[in-house]
């Protein structure tokens, strides 16, 4: 559950941060997506939807991190900070084998002490706060091992 809410919580909320900080004009309007220049973006059909709908509040961690990699703006700044490209391809990844298509239902704690810091990391690159981070494992009911 702690992975799930350091991706989805946290982690996203810090992508759609980074997404706004290079392109400020942005207003979650369709009119944005249609202005967008969307330059390597491959969406799916699903993807397509959701993105010409321009509201980012409502796109996904891939569709977040595929905007921030391949549109044209985006790309031009990660190009400046490779460190911020290099975080982003790990974290979709990491998304694609943690929460994808797990195997089980039930993250091995070997597992855990594996890609928490990991995803931590490179969520921290990208602009989560460390504190934020940190009150994850620290919030009732929520067993991080």
């Amino acid at each position: 559950m702690c992975i799930f809410k350091l991706v989805y919580g946290v982690g996203l909320r810090s992508l759609r941060k980074l997404f706004i900080k290079i392109n400020p004009s942005w207003s979650n309007q369709p009119s944005d997506a249609a202005a967008f220049d969307k330059w390597k973006m491959k969406l799916s059909k699903d993807e397509e939807i959701s993105f010409n709908k321009g509201d980012i509040e409502e796109w996904d961690l891939s569709l977040m991190t595929t905007a921030l990699l391949y549109s044209k703006s985006c790309a031009l700044e990660m190009n400046k900070r490779p460190d911020l490209a290099r975080a982003l391809k790990e974290l979709k990844i990491d998304r694609n084998k943690l929460l994808g298509h797990p195997s089980t239902e039930r993250m091995s704690d070997a597992e855990f002490d594996t890609f928490w810091p990991q995803l931590s990391k490179n969520f921290e690159i990208l602009g989560a706060e460390p504190d934020d981070i940190a009150e994850i494992m620290l919030q009732p009911g929520t067993h991080c091992k």
